[in-house]
């Protein structure tokens, strides 16, 4: 497990105890290093909710826990992190709504979600990379319609309302290498529900991934 004594070294920078195997919750204690920068426990068997102490890390830049087994609601605190660029809870057993504090995080610009119960309205995110996923089995996030309109035109483009008032993902930017006429490669991207059209309106692919620039 995470060891509660890393509470006391308060000028600890980075915790980064990836893929470690490791068990037990994220504890409350951990919200005394208020000098945190880095928190990433990603590939583990942490379970529980985070704790609301960690709203105490008001330095933090990046926070990643994905494919852990983080439950519940992300706590409003997190609204204090005021420098945080890249928030990842991808794969988790997340639920709730996004915390419309993120939408105040004007530094923050990746959000990855994917694979977790999220329902609510998405908050005001002004951001460059916002991922989400529809898997086979269809358990997915359920956010809510309207978009924020802080979001881009990009990221605007590959949600959608649908009748039921939920967001649909319905374009897959799919990067390809492409030859033009004069013989030069060049990326191009291409939209799975135009290619989903050629299939009988099966839309190809269950992960999007939008580039917001």
């Amino acid at each position: 497990s995470i060891p509660t004594e890393l509470g006391r070294s308060s000028s600890i920078e980075v915790i980064d105890v990836g893929s470690n195997a490791l068990t037990g919750t994220v504890p409350s204690e951990l919200g005394a290093m208020t000098q945190l920068l880095v928190f990433s426990a990603s590939s583990n068997a942490v379970s529980g909710t985070l704790p609301t102490e960690i709203g105490r890390w008001t330095l933090l830049q990046r926070l990643h826990v994905r494919f852990t087994s983080i439950s519940g609601t992300l706590p409003t605190q997190i609204g204090h992190w005021t420098s945080l660029a890249r928030l990842d809870v991808a794969h988790c057993q997340v639920s709730g709504t996004l915390p419309i504090e993120l939408g105040a995080i004007t530094t923050l610009s990746e959000v990855y979600v994917e694979g977790n119960q999220l329902t609510g309205a998405v908050p005001a995110l002004a951001v460059r990379r916002f991922c989400t996923l529809i898997d086979e089995e269809r358990r997915t996030n359920e956010f809510a319609c309207p978009l924020p309109a802080a979001l881009s035109d990009t990221c605007r483009a590959a949600l959608a309302c649908s009748d039921d008032g939920d967001v649909d993902v319905v374009v897959r930017r799919i990067v390809a290498t492409l030859v033009d006429d004069s013989g030069v490669s060049r990326n191009a991207t291409a939209s799975a529900a135009a290619i989903g059209g050629a299939v009988g309106g099966v839309v190809l692919g269950v992960v999007v991934l939008l580039a917001c620039a």
